[in-house]
C-alpha cells in the first residue's frame, strides 16, 4: 500500500504561472556552454566549483569552469566501451562514483546487464600530467543481476554506500564501494514501470535526504519519496507528491537543497521546485530544452541544469541564480 498526496498538476501549474506573472522577476538564467551532437545526462559540482557533466556520448565526461569569463567544456576523460554515463555522486572530496552503461541509441534503451561503477578521481595525487583524472572500475553490476543503473545517490551517514535506480526493473540497489557488496535495497510499486506511459524508464533520479529516498518515475510521471533507514532499507509507505499523467511534463533527475526542497528537471522545458512535504509546487524556469539533471553549488544559491537539447543532440549547461 502507499500514501498519495497527489496534486492536479495541470491546474496547479497554471495557477502558479498566473500568480508568478504578478510577482517579482524570477531566477536569473545564463547559458554557459552548448555541445552540438551531445546528449548531456547528469551533472555534479567539484570542490573548486567546477562542473562535471556525464553524457550519452561515447563515455565522455566533460568539465566546465563556470566562473570563467567565457566558459568552455573540455573532455576530462573517456570511459572506453561504455557510451551512457548516467548517475554521478561525490563519495569523497573530488572523488566521484559514476554509473557507466551501454545504451542502444536506435531505440534509446539500456543494454541489460552492461552496467559498471567507476570511481573518477580528480584529487591532485591521482591526476595525470595533462589533468586527466584517474578511473578505477570497482563493480561490474551484471555479475549481480542488475539490469541498469540510472540515478544514483549516497547515504547521508555512509557516503561509501550508494543507492542506484534500475530504470528497467524499478528496483533500488545498494552498493558498498568499500566492501564491493551489492544487494537489492528494496522494490516499491511506485517505482516500477507501469503498463503504459510515455517512456520505458521507470525510477529515474534518486536522492537520499535525511530519512527518505526521493525519486522520480518517468514512466508514471511522478515525484515522491520512500522512507528509509540509515542502511537504505525501506521503512514505510511511499508518498507521491506530484503526478503529471495528464500533462506532457516528464520528470528526470533533480537536486535537493539544504531545506529539503527539490529542484526537478522536467522534459520538455521546465525546472520545478517542490517543497519538502510536497505542499507547494512552483515552475522556476520554463525555457529549457529537454532538461535532464540539476546540481547545486556549495552555498545553494546557484543551480546548474544540463539538457539533452533539440532531438537529444545539442546539450547545454545552464546556470540559474536565485
Amino acid at each position: 500500500m502507499r500514501s498519495d498526496f497527489v496534486f492536479a498538476a495541470a491546474s496547479l501549474l497554471s495557477q502558479h504561472a498566473m500568480s508568478a506573472s504578478n510577482c517579482a522577476p524570477g531566477p536569473q538564467t545564463r547559458q554557459l556552454v552548448e555541445l552540438p551532437g551531445v546528449f548531456i545526462e547528469n551533472v555534479a559540482v567539484r570542490e573548486n566549483g567546477d562542473i562535471i557533466m556525464t553524457t550519452f556520448d561515447d563515455g565522455r565526461i566533460y568539465t566546465v569552469t563556470p566562473s570563467s569569463p567565457n566558459p568552455e567544456a573540455r573532455v576530462a576523460v573517456q570511459l572506453e566501451g561504455l557510451n551512457a554515463l548516467t548517475g554521478i555522486v561525490e563519495v569523497a572530496p573530488d572523488v566521484f562514483a559514476v554509473a557507466a552503461n551501454i545504451v542502444d541509441k536506435e531505440v534509446w534503451e539500456f543494454v541489460v546487464g552492461a552496467t559498471r561503477i567507476a570511481l573518477v578521481d580528480f584529487t591532485p595525487v591521482r591526476l595525470s600530467q595533462d589533468g586527466t583524472p584517474a578511473v578505477d572500475y570497482i563493480l561490474d553490476l551484471g555479475d549481480f543481476g542488475v539490469s541498469s543503473i540510472n540515478g544514483m545517490t549516497s547515504l547521508p551517514s555512509q557516503p561509501n554506500i550508494l543507492l542506484g535506480a534500475d530504470s528497467v526493473t524499478g528496483q533500488v540497489w545498494r552498493m558498498d564501494i568499500l566492501s564491493r557488496k551489492v544487494e537489492l535495497a528494496f522494490l516499491d510499486e511506485d517505482l516500477v514501470p507501469g503498463p503504459s506511459g510515455p517512456l520505458s524508464l521507470s525510477v529515474n533520479g534518486v536522492h537520499a535526504y535525511k530519512d527518505h529516498l526521493y525519486y522520480t518515475n518517468s514512466n508514471a510521471q511522478t515525484f515522491g519519496r520512500v522512507p528509509i533507514d540509515r542502511f537504505g532499507r525501506q521503512t514505510g509507505q511511499s508518498q507521491v507528491f506530484l503526478r503529471t499523467s495528464n500533462s506532457t511534463l516528464l520528470p528526470d533527475d533533480f537536486a535537493i537543497d539544504q531545506d529539503g526542497n527539490a529542484l526537478v528537471a522536467y522534459w520538455p522545458n521546465t525546472l520545478m521546485k517542490i517543497t519538502s512535504g510536497g505542499q507547494d509546487i512552483t515552475p522556476l524556469v520554463e525555457t529549457l530544452v529537454n532538461p535532464t539533471a540539476v546540481a547545486l553549488n556549495k552555498d545553494g544559491r546557484k543551480a546548474y541544469i544540463v539538457t539533452a537539447g533539440e532531438s537529444r543532440q545539442r546539450g547545454r549547461l545552464v546556470e540559474v541564480e536565485f
